[in-house]
């Protein structure tokens, strides 16, 4: 319920187009879509993508409208330690390939 309130405040403020890089605002974006309720359009990343989660694609058939991909999951990650190798150049590639595709 919080998040409909602040979709509605936000267009209200005059935003009429946001873009969330890392939030789960997919059924969010489609109740604005569909009418349902008041807010700004939404292009939201879904989930974000690293070395260890790479579902470029599984976010975009979700209705992601853009992409964010993190070379690491952070360093207070249990998955992704700040010592291991990050992306190469060939991954990185391959992320944005799939996303314009």
């Amino acid at each position: 319920m919080r998040t409909t309130k602040g979709a509605t405040a936000t267009l209200m403020r005059g935003f009429t187009s946001v873009r969330d890089v890392g939030g789960p605002s997919f059924g969010l974006k489609r109740a604005i879509d569909e009418g349902l309720l008041a807010g700004p359009r939404i292009w939201p990343a879904g989930a974000t993508t690293s070395q260890t989660f790479q579902a470029v694609r599984e976010q975009l058939m979700k209705g992601a409208g853009q992409i964010r991909v993190m070379a690491g999951d952070g360093v207070a990650s249990d998955n992704d330690p700040i010592d291991v190798s990050q992306y190469t150049e060939d991954e990185l590639n391959a992320a944005v390939q799939a996303a314009e595709a």
